[in-house]
């Protein structure tokens, strides 16, 4: 039975009746993916009934992944930072975003011994995913109705937004090429701020890539000639947004009070916590980081990349 993620942010759930979807995608309040269905429930309601504790036994254990977003040659020396602290806390694998050409500055090509990092990191465990390719919009036009998206919720940075087909494409095959220059496996793609077109899941199934994921869940992707639509697994992403002062600040009190009803009673079956490049530099969020670590590893959740669980659950 589908999830309602979020009843307040979307036109669906302002209807009489009770919610009618399952997550809206690419953003709230502008349409719903998949189509409205009026079974959903609350995710409240849906941690309430989890399986009994004797069930939970029988069961793979819970996930913990972590996510490095924004690898790129300038982000090299923070990202090194969050994967040796994470490995001290008890974190030895994650999944690590890479740009290939971020904002049109140093390819990532170019930095050979970023490259080579990242091929360290692949041989420990980690996953390279492929996270955009400029994650800018330079060349590309705003639309009004997606000011909110382009301008606030991101600093133009959106790339994928409202790509075309053909443009999301040859961004897609330039990405997968660079990973197989390098020997990388290639099974999940991101885009810069979850945000991305409605035609892109199927285009990736089609490109052989297995998952994709939005801020509030997962997508499985299928490679069908025909694909299926991608199988949503809800996860609500723990995150921080730090360009501001009042977005520090309200991104503490938010993760705070998210990642307590993740760990309440029986536990969500996956916790997510996505990381960016500066996170570490303001000691309040980088000690609840390292809280949430301790307290989800104590609660009994496994570390694992995108791919581990995705593969996991085919």
């Amino acid at each position: 039975m589908p999830i309602c993620i979020a009843p307040n942010h979307c036109r669906a759930t302002r209807k009489r009746g009770p919610p009618a979807h399952l997550t809206c995608w690419p953003s709230w309040g502008r349409r719903c993916y998949p189509p409205p269905r009026p079974d959903a429930r609350p995710l409240s309601k849906v941690f309430a009934q989890l399986p009994s504790p004797q069930r939970l036994t029988m069961l793979p254990a819970p996930a913990f992944i972590v996510s490095l977003h924004d690898a790129h040659p300038g982000s090299f020396a923070q990202i090194t930072e969050q994967v040796e602290s994470l490995a001290a806390w008890g974190v030895p694998v994650t999944s690590v975003l890479v740009i290939p050409h971020y904002h049109h500055l140093e390819p990532t090509e170019s930095a050979t011994a970023f490259t080579a990092r990242l091929s360290e990191w692949q041989a420990a465990g980690h996953e390279l995913v492929l996270h955009g390719y400029y994650h800018d919009r330079q060349g590309l036009t705003d639309k009004v109705g997606d000011l909110f998206w382009t301008r606030l919720y991101t600093s133009r940075e959106a790339e994928f937004l409202d790509l075309e087909p053909a443009q999301a494409q040859a961004r897609l095959d330039d990405g997968s090429a660079l990973f197989q220059r390098h020997g990388w496996r290639r099974e999940g793609f991101i885009a810069p701020a979850w945000l991305m077109a409605l035609h892109l899941p199927q285009l990736l199934g089609r490109l052989g890539f297995t998952y994709t994921n939005t801020v509030a869940g997962i997508l499985r992707l299928s490679a069908a000639a025909e694909p299926a639509e991608p199988r949503f697994i809800p996860a609500r992403s723990l995150c921080y947004s730090t360009r501001a002062a009042w977005r520090r600040t309200t991104s503490l009190g938010w993760n705070a009070w998210l990642h307590a009803q993740m760990l309440r009673g029986q536990g969500a079956p996956i916790v997510r916590l996505s990381l960016h490049p500066n996170d570490f530099r303001y000691p309040r969020i980088r000690t609840q980081i390292a809280r949430v670590v301790e307290k989800t590893l104590a609660a009994g959740y496994v570390p694992c990349t995108y791919a581990d669980y995705v593969r996991r659950e085919a």
